[in-house]
């Protein structure tokens, strides 16, 4: 600090700049560059689903995620954008439950299912998914058919108006 002033005296900084070999670049260049778990497949705008899977009383099996992210990566071509979805698998005596939260763009779709059997409970929870994304892509297909089928009218009768004025 200098005297009479309150602002302390700015600190000198020394830049340091270090030699970067070329293929140091490639290699940082390349970590970014791979593809996200899903074999090079990506989705419509850019990158497929990010799928996350939790196990609860129930030892982690990789059969499982496979199964599942291989069933939720089928949903890609119904989403418009790119979602993540969180699935948990839980065993409780002899209930199987699955439940999925799946979020993508302004569409949040939350299921839960029991079964005996973990692959049907998985099975059950997808039909689930898929039923609620069709109806909610429906309902956006009606919204946007009714807002146009108004605006088309509204023209219609500006028209009319028109002609009958004249």
């Amino acid at each position: 600090m200098t005297l009479g002033s309150t602002k302390p005296a700015p600190r000198k900084t020394a830049v340091h700049q270090k030699e970067v070999n070329p293929t140091q670049i490639n290699l940082r260049l390349n970590h970014f560059l791979k593809p996200l778990g899903d074999g090079g497949k990506h989705h419509q705008g850019g990158v497929s689903m990010n799928v996350s899977v939790t196990f609860m009383n129930l030892k982690s099996s990789n059969h499982f995620k496979d199964y599942v992210h291989e069933k939720l990566n089928r949903f890609d071509k119904l989403l418009d954008d790119p979602g993540s979805a969180g699935v948990v698998l839980r065993s409780e005596k002899l209930h199987n439950t699955a439940e999925i939260n799946l979020s993508a763009g302004r569409l949040d779709v939350h299921a839960k299912e029991e079964h005996e059997d973990m692959h049907a409970a998985i099975d059950l929870v997808l039909d689930k998914v898929r039923s609620q994304i069709t109806k909610n892509k429906e309902k956006l297909q009606n919204r946007r058919t009714r807002v146009n089928s108004r605006t088309i009218r509204a023209t219609e009768e500006i028209e009319e108006a028109a002609t009958l004025q004249a």
